[in-house]
């Protein structure tokens, strides 16, 4: 992965371990992860995440398309920032996101910046700041409304 350290790239469930326990040891109150795709595999994420649980060290995943998100609760992180750009997330995950009590920190101002800098709608057909948008109003309303 470009502009990451070697030691920060995960490839197998072992690294993710190792990944964690360096981190650990260096003093982390938390782990994140970045679960884009392409990135770690579910099994190296699954890792991650179980060690660090097993460590008592909370987890946040990075994911700004679908199947980050989808791999990122699968694992069962706790802490989910940004949000879908590729699409938007359908009932089953929205209702999965919120039985978990899992928290979202969709970041969107940063997201919309990314999306106007970068043009991404124009760059990477199907991503769009509005898929961020619609993924946040599905979890919120699933919050308030069910």
């Amino acid at each position: 992965m470009p502009g990451m350290p070697k030691e920060a790239v995960i490839s197998n469930p072992e690294e993710a371990k190792k990944f964690v326990e360096d981190r650990v040891a260096e003093g982390a109150d938390y782990i994140k992860l970045v679960s884009d795709t392409p990135g770690p595999d579910q099994e190296s994420i699954n890792a991650l995440v179980r060690t660090a649980h097993d460590k008592g060290k909370v987890v946040f995943a990075h994911a700004v398309n679908l199947e980050a998100t989808r791999m990122a609760q699968m694992a069962g992180v706790d802490i989910i920032t940004h949000a879908p750009l590729d699409g938007v997330m359908n009932d089953d995950e929205v209702r999965q996101m919120v039985e978990n009590k899992r928290i979202s920190v969709p970041t969107l101002i940063m997201l919309e910046s990314v999306c106007q800098m970068k043009g991404i709608d124009q760059e990477r057909p199907g991503f769009a700041f509005a898929n961020a948008l619609k993924t946040v109003m599905c979890c919120t309303m699933r919050v308030y409304l069910f």
